[in-house]
């Protein structure tokens, strides 16, 4: 499937979201592709559940992952199916919309979060609104996106939140301190609209 930007529903561009990559260093990066070393396997894709209400962009949006690779576990069209899902198929990453009937998206997050800590929630969003960006971030979204941002930032950031995971599920086995788990969001550069801790 070849998508480009402009093929989103609700488009919301800035010149910001594009600075919102985060950048690694090389030596702490989780190598997600290209040659591998002899006896080394290749990373398995990330498990991804696609929560939206919209049928049509759920379906868009699953092709497109599926299309990169991403291993799409299942769909959800509102809050209480993507708990009641998470918990059936253990998706690493929720891909998950704000606005939706019976549950939203920051309700949903905080059940997830309270039974599954280490599951990462993705929001992707058409509304840019502050109140709802700090609410997100209050029941501990990995990031917030808005619909309508190159799809390489979702693609990226479906990926870090997945290292990310690994990191802490591996963190947990270990006597060490959890919270010494680095968060590649630490290293994102981007205007506070945009950043995932931006306080606004």
């Amino acid at each position: 499937m070849n998508w480009s930007a402009s093929t989103w529903p609700d488009p919301h561009v800035s010149a910001a979201v594009t600075d919102m990559l985060p950048t690694q260093d090389a030596s702490d990066a989780t190598p997600t592709g290209g040659e591998l070393m002899r006896g080394e396997e290749a990373p398995l894709p990330p498990r991804i559940l696609v929560v939206d209400d919209d049928q049509g962009f759920r379906e868009m949006l699953r092709d497109f992952l599926v299309d990169d690779g991403f291993d799409v576990v299942g769909e959800a069209g509102d809050g209480e199916e993507a708990v009641a899902l998470t918990e059936q198929l253990l998706p690493e990453v929720v891909l998950m919309d704000l606005r939706m009937p019976r549950m939203d998206g920051i309700e949903a997050t905080r059940v997830i979060k309270a039974a599954r800590p280490t599951t990462q929630v993705i929001i992707l969003s058409a509304y840019e609104d502050p109140g709802l960006k700090r609410g997100a971030e209050e029941v501990g979204v990995y990031c917030y996106l808005i619909k309508g941002c190159p799809p390489s930032i979702i693609r990226d950031m479906l990926r870090f939140a997945r290292d990310f995971k690994s990191g802490l599920d591996e963190q947990a086995s270990r006597p060490e301190r959890i919270d010494s788990v680095p968060d590649l969001r630490a290293a994102i550069r981007t205007d506070p609209e945009f950043g995932p801790n931006s306080g606004s």
